[in-house]
């Protein structure tokens, strides 16, 4: 008896060019999904650390000057000009129409004194300014004063003054893209609690 041999094609060994080609395909599909995700993930991620970076500098900043602010024994002025530059421009009695100006000068019950300079970095070299007696509320190095603002104003002569803060922080980065950058604004206003 002779037998034919015969070959069976899913019994064979090995793929054939179009079955790899197929997977070739599907490996290259699922790869390219997988890194879009990633990559949008990534990104996600530097906006979000971005914006957490700010928000962290201005809550700190404005929680330590409202807290200051609020038990004060005394205002004791505001101006457009440091105190020890030129203490005549400090104005002591707060508008009813009120100015923006950059310092604050208080006084606490222990009878030490505070300045508060609130300077935008417009015109200036640097980054701008939050700082209380000179030492920064922010990190410089982490983020930049857009604008900022000191105003207060009271109703009359028996009420408390109230201090409005305005300022806006954005993230300092080399980088022009944009889960890179961030820019918040931040707004108090506290009335004085120990007048």
């Amino acid at each position: 008896m002779f037998y034919k041999k015969t070959f069976n094609r899913f019994g064979s060994k090995g793929f054939t060019l179009f079955e790899l080609l197929i997977v070739i395909l599907l490996v290259a599909v699922v790869g390219g999904i997988s890194t879009v995700i990633l990559v949008s993930s990534l990104r996600g991620s530097d906006r979000t650390n971005s914006i957490n970076k700010v928000r962290t500098n201005g809550y700190y900043a404005i929680t330590q000057m409202t807290k200051m602010i609020k038990y004060a024994k005394s205002f004791d002025g505001i101006s457009n000009a440091d105190w020890h530059s030129n203490p005549n421009a400090w104005v002591g009695n707060c508008d009813s129409t009120p100015d923006p100006k950059t310092y604050l000068k208080i006084t606490s019950f222990d009878g030490g004194i505070t300045f508060f300079t609130c300077v935008d970095a417009n015109g200036l070299p640097d980054r701008g300014e939050i700082s209380s007696n000179s030492a920064s509320l922010i990190d410089p190095n982490s983020v930049k004063v857009e604008s900022c603002s000191i105003t207060c104003r009271r109703v009359s002569t028996n009420e408390p003054a109230t201090i409005t803060i305005d300022f806006a922080l954005s993230n300092v980065s080399g980088s022009n893209l944009y889960e890179k950058q961030a820019s918040i604004p931040f707004h108090t206003s506290v009335t004085m609690r120990n007048y």
